[in-house]
């Protein structure tokens, strides 16, 4: 969830901060083709496939550390991307970290019987 209340989400307990960082690196054939997409104008499906692939990585895990840290839901989720250069060839990579706040849940009212 990306907000930090909600009606009806009963947050009974904030367990911490939860976060997950994923690099990835576009090899230099496919930095070539970002590159002309970049000049050309359109949509680069080899970046944004990256960065999909990566934010569903980074959501998977912080589920798994707030669970390992008993909690019942992550809550106020944001993300954010950065591009690095590295090395002396200049290739890209990006980063996209994931950051939430790790909560417990008031357990919900039994339904009574008709």
């Amino acid at each position: 969830m990306t907000t930090e209340t909600a009606p009806n989400l009963p947050v009974i307990q904030r367990l911490g901060i939860v976060s997950s960082e994923r690099v990835f690196g576009l090899n230099a054939f496919k930095d070539m083709f970002v590159a002309v997409r970049d000049l050309a104008g359109g949509k680069s499906v080899t970046l944004e496939k990256a960065f999909q692939d990566a934010r569903r990585d980074a959501l998977e895990d912080i589920k798994t550390r707030a669970s390992e840290l008993g909690a019942d839901a992550v809550i106020a989720i944001s993300f954010t991307h950065s591009q690095i250069a590295a090395g002396a060839i200049h290739s890209s990579m990006v980063m996209v970290v994931a950051t939430g706040t790790a909560v417990t849940l008031a357990p919900a009212p039994a339904a009574s019987a008709p």
